[in-house]
């Protein structure tokens, strides 16, 4: 069982505005001060200072045990914490008629909870033999508990048409952005031309954390021989793909293969005449009408902002290696104690659902 208590500081000069070296351009040229010959030239920094900001504080309840039986051929460890993140320091956004655009403030609360649970088997083990099997679990609840008065949340992040945002009793990390617009009934609302029309106002698409992890795996040994396999399963949130979104919109992306690309009327979809609701008959057409338009960023697949997002949920055979240890007498006459032999496979298998048929989780568009 362990209490700690740590400070973070923000970074040096956000508590009174500083002067910044200044860039000036005409549209065509730039110049970044100092020039040469020594000529300088300073500008106030976008960030305004504050001179109520505090120390940003961590306090960590973690309480855990390790147990072992039958001659440690049972193994478990657990461990349960609780992380409490107050006077969370963020630079946030302000309205440039201030005379700057970002400030350092304490915004709020974060918490995080979780535990976490590994267990270790050994079913045989025998002069020769020798079966090994391992799991663990895990989980974590971040959550922003509130923020300062005045703010309903805060930006993270995002893209042109994908918000990323923090609100107070959710998930830290949610995506927002525009929904479909529906009837009373449910039913799609269509334009004149029968494309999905949206709503005004944007809404949460979902959150970003993994709801739990799994991961485990066996190892089976004979004699000087060891085969081991470890697998990984990740579940639950959301993620952003631009290669889901450039599928769309090139028609690379499967679901673009819908009705084989024939005219199609969006199905349980509605127009509006006048305060009525009727049932929609105009169908999207091929790419000479308006079929393009419905699967580019101006549409999205029917779906809003949420076509770009898949789901990060996945299982990966992350190794399978088999080795093969060198017999000890053959390395008696040298300095070299041991010589282990083996072919290892990683990442060899990977499984995503079917809302993600565009890329790996792990995967970025920065490639890594």
């Amino acid at each position: 069982m362990g209490v700690a208590r740590t400070g973070k500081d923000a970074d040096p000069y956000q508590v009174f505005a500083v002067l910044t070296q200044t860039s000036l351009t005409d549209g065509y040229r730039g110049f970044d001060f100092p020039l040469a010959g020594g000529v300088n030239g300073f500008t106030v920094s976008n960030l305004i200072g504050n001179q109520k900001l505090k120390p940003e504080l961590s306090t960590d309840y973690e309480i855990g045990t390790d147990l072992k039986f039958f001659r440690n051929r049972i193994g478990i460890n657990f461990t349960a914490y609780n992380k409490i993140i107050t006077n969370l320091i963020w630079t946030s956004t302000i309205p440039s008629t201030t005379g700057f655009t970002a400030q350092t403030q304490n915004l709020g609360k974060i918490t995080n909870k979780g535990i976490e649970v590994a267990l270790n088997v050994v079913p045989v083990e025998t002069t020769d033999w020798r079966w090994e099997v391992f799991a663990n679990y895990s989980t974590n609840k971040n959550k922003l508990v509130e923020l300062v008065e005045g703010l309903d949340q805060i930006s993270l992040g995002g893209t042109s048409t994908i918000g990323f945002v923090a609100r107070p009793g959710y998930p830290l990390g949610l995506f927002e952005g525009t929904v479909v617009a529906t009837d009373p009934q449910g039913r799609v609302i269509v334009n004149a031309q029968g494309l999905p029309t949206f709503k005004d106002q944007k809404e949460i698409l979902g959150s970003s954390q993994n709801k739990y992890r799994i991961g485990g795996g066996t190892s089976i040994s004979y004699k000087n021989l060891n085969l081991k396999v470890v697998g990984d399963y990740r579940h639950g949130g959301l993620m952003y793909s631009r290669t889901a979104e450039l599928m769309y919109f090139t028609g690379n992306a499967i679901q673009t293969t819908y009705n084989d690309r024939q005219p199609f009327i969006i199905p349980n979809s509605v127009q509006k005449i006048g305060d009525n609701y009727v049932e929609n008959t105009v169908p999207i057409a091929g790419f000479d009408h308006n079929l393009n338009l419905y699967y580019n960023q101006t549409y999205n697949a029917g779906k809003g902002s949420a076509y770009a997002l898949v789901p990060k949920t996945f299982f990966k055979l992350r190794e399978v290696s088999l080795y093969y240890s060198l017999p000890s007498k053959l390395l008696s006459r040298s300095q070299i104690r041991s010589i282990d032999v083996g072919l290892v496979g990683t990442n060899l298998l990977l499984w995503t659902p079917v809302a993600n048929s565009f890329t790996d989780p792990e995967q970025t568009t920065f490639g890594n």
